[in-house]
């Protein structure tokens, strides 16, 4: 008789049935698949900073995500277990109970995301573990270079990535899965609330709909490079960046679409600066690796400790949108009421915290990673590792003249007056 092969999926930072070549591999190998999700204790519980990973605006983002995964799910005879705890404990628990001889998810570059990883394999040496690449542009064998090897600053990365390679092409919507493994314990049920003001709505349909709007329907990708550091125009940016930090947007697929929309409508520099904008994603996904548990350090990447004080009222003061910098109080105060703000805007209440207040980069980061629906650990904290002057900028530091900013981006003041 032959033996029953059963397979465990891990869903992370691709919520989505579109482009998942991870699941599609090992439901071709086995016979009883179970898909899970963690809640992982790391992002909702309070941290060194005084905050939860995770807050209330990204975790209703996620939770309309699992809803509607779920309910897709259901459609192909599948369900979607939601546990919470510390990841690679519960997906353990998971393994030994129901006698799980495959393991798959997809790849992330993320520190705690590839230790978790690897925890299990540890483990479980015995198992087939199956892991490949989607939440990134490209599959690693792609690159032109090791990741040990990688460019350490942007430009020279996009240059070598754009000269000898394009990304993977998305693989189709998975049409059938096999049958579920069904657990005896009761499962965590979810809420499918939207985030307030209506800004983002989670799941693959709304940001596939979004895609669709911005590239097709309306055309705001034709002048995407003029308008993306708007402060405060829905249609002014991509605004992509919540699908794809929760991976309800494969980024593949996100550049198919780029290339149809240029073979239909013709390409410009707006077009190219979406691809660009991608590869500033893909820089971070990759070089993170080249620092492990650095990524969060103080540090750096330089190695380097830069001067600053520590006063509590001066952060709390910055987070609530009361510095005294009016085109920072109102990134902050839009930030606190939505989860999001303009990519403009983050690197303005960087340099203010660093610069100005003369904080320790780590507490902003702490709370951007807290606040933001988009969080994304990469971008995030590569970014402000930026501006703190400890990542890969060749240039050092980052510092905005506040008030030219302001007169720049925000000449007569309506932003301001909005969130003020």
């Amino acid at each position: 008789m032959k033996e029953v092969t059963r397979g465990l999926f891990w869903f992370r930072h691709d919520l989505r049935l579109t482009d998942m070549p991870a699941l599609l591999e090992i439901s071709q190998q086995v016979d009883e698949l179970l898909l899970a999700y963690v809640f992982d204790e790391r992002s909702t519980r309070q941290n060194q900073y005084g905050v939860t990973g995770m807050g209330p605006h990204r975790r209703r983002f996620i939770e309309a995500c699992l809803s509607e995964l779920n309910d897709d799910l259901t459609t192909l005879g599948q369900q979607l277990v939601i546990k919470t705890g510390a990841a690679s404990s519960e997906l353990s628990s998971l393994i030994q109970t129901c006698d799980i001889t495959h393991v798959a998810s997809h790849f992330h570059g993320g520190f705690y995301e590839m230790q978790d990883w690897q925890r299990l394999e540890s483990t479980f040496p015995s198992l087939k573990f199956i892991q490949r690449d989607a939440t990134s542009l490209f599959d690693r064998a792609q690159l032109p270079f090791s990741v040990s090897d990688m460019p350490g600053q942007f430009t020279p990365f996009r240059k070598k990535i754009e000269k000898h390679t394009t990304p993977a092409a998305p693989i189709n919507t998975l049409s059938s899965l096999p049958p579920p493994i069904h657990l005896q314990t009761e499962q965590e049920t979810l809420k499918a609330p939207t985030l307030d003001h209506g800004l983002f709505r989670g799941g693959e349909k709304a940001g596939q709909q979004r895609l669709k709007d911005y590239f097709f329907t309306d055309n705001h990708v034709a002048n995407y490079k003029e308008t993306r550091n708007a402060l405060d125009d829905a249609n002014a940016s991509t605004r992509f960046s919540p699908w794809l930090a929760s991976g309800s947007l494969s980024p593949r697929w996100i550049y198919q679409q780029l290339k149809q929309y240029e073979a239909a409508y013709g390409a410009n520099d707006s077009t190219y600066w979406v691809y660009f904008e991608l590869l500033w994603r893909e820089f971070f996904f990759w070089i993170q690796q080249r620092h492990g548990a650095d990524w969060f350090d103080q540090a750096g990447c330089r190695g380097e400790v830069r001067p600053f004080s520590h006063d509590e009222e001066k952060i709390r003061l910055w987070q609530n949108g009361e510095t005294g910098y009016d085109i920072v109080d109102a990134c902050m105060k839009q930030l606190k009421t939505t989860g999001f703000m303009s990519n403009r805007g983050r690197q303005l209440v960087a340099s203010c915290f660093v610069h100005e207040l003369e904080q320790n980069w780590q507490h902003g980061a702490a709370w951007f990673e807290h606040m933001l629906v988009d969080y994304d650990v990469g971008s995030n904290w590569g970014n402000w590792l930026y501006l703190a002057g400890v990542g890969h900028d060749p240039r050092g530091h980052r510092q905005f003249d506040l008030q030219k900013q302001t007169e720049r981006y925000d000449p007569e003041r309506t932003f301001i007056n909005t969130w003020r």
